[in-house]
């Protein structure tokens, strides 16, 4: 019989293993009604108050036809073909991608075909990821925006969907992390998604690794409460990761919009 005497050294995955689990109850607080039979009363938010609105400029790009947005420190434009060796050195990063289920770019060739596949959603006005830019560098530095939306039923007299929840996305460069820039971006996007006169989300929210201490505090800052812990809901690498639900409802927040733009 053949003896093997030494174990071969182990080999570094190309990606990231991940399995959702299905969520049919949850152990705990979840905001989702229609996965748990936990008649939950709302929670008032005390994170509310740490929300401020920081938008300064907003628009629409010549290519694309894509919105873009500013705040004081970033931009958020779509990414350009220019900018792939930044993205490359931002997704090729493995603390860029850790705490998430996106795995990192091992090659130049692998970050071509995801920007190829940015600028198709960019054409067919899908919600991909913003590149955001330092303004004073004018590099690119992280990715952010919105997933999955959940709109409500068209408004009367009106051609699209409206409203409704959405999830958000963000990626920064290890380098940019630790300078307040991710409680600037979070606080954009829930500004400008529940501005936008065809967005106006009711309810954004940041679905975080429980460990993702930086992305959860940013989040907080942002006005986003804590409302449940998804147990177990992604197995990642072989191993069980939980998440938290962080959210926050336009109600919570409408009135210091409203005062920011009087």
């Amino acid at each position: 019989p053949h003896i093997i005497t030494q174990a071969p050294a182990p080999q570094e995955p190309t990606t990231k293993k991940v399995v959702e689990v299905s969520a049919n109850r949850c152990r705990s607080c979840t905001p989702h009604k229609d996965l748990s039979m936990l008649d939950i009363a709302h929670e008032e938010n005390q994170n509310a108050e740490r929300f401020s609105c920081v938008i300064t400029k907003t628009g629409t790009e010549d290519i694309f036809k894509m919105p873009f947005f500013e705040t004081n420190r970033l931009a958020f434009y779509t990414v350009k073909n220019d900018d792939v060796n930044d993205l490359h050195k931002l997704l090729s990063n493995p603390q860029t991608v850790a705490h998430t289920t996106m795995s990192r770019h091992r090659s130049l060739h692998e970050t071509r075909t995801f920007l190829a596949k940015l600028h198709e959603g960019y054409r067919i006005g899908d919600t991909v990821p913003w590149g955001v830019y330092n303004k004073a560098t004018r590099r690119l530095i992280g990715l952010a925006g919105y997933g999955m939306w959940y709109p409500d039923e068209a408004m009367p007299g009106k051609s699209h969907n409206v409203g409704g929840r959405i999830t958000t996305k963000l990626y920064l460069h290890p380098k940019e992390q630790g300078k307040g820039l991710e409680a600037e971006i979070y606080r954009g996007l829930v500004e400008y998604g529940m501005t936008h006169p065809i967005f106006r989300f009711r309810r954004v929210e940041a679905i975080l690794a429980v460990d993702d201490a930086q992305r959860i505090q940013a989040a907080q800052a942002a006005g986003m409460l804590n409302e449940g812990t998804f147990h177990d809901r992604h197995y990642i690498d072989g191993k069980p990761v939980s998440f938290h639900c962080m959210a926050v409802i336009k109600d919570d927040i409408s009135l210091k919009i409203k005062r920011s733009r009087a």
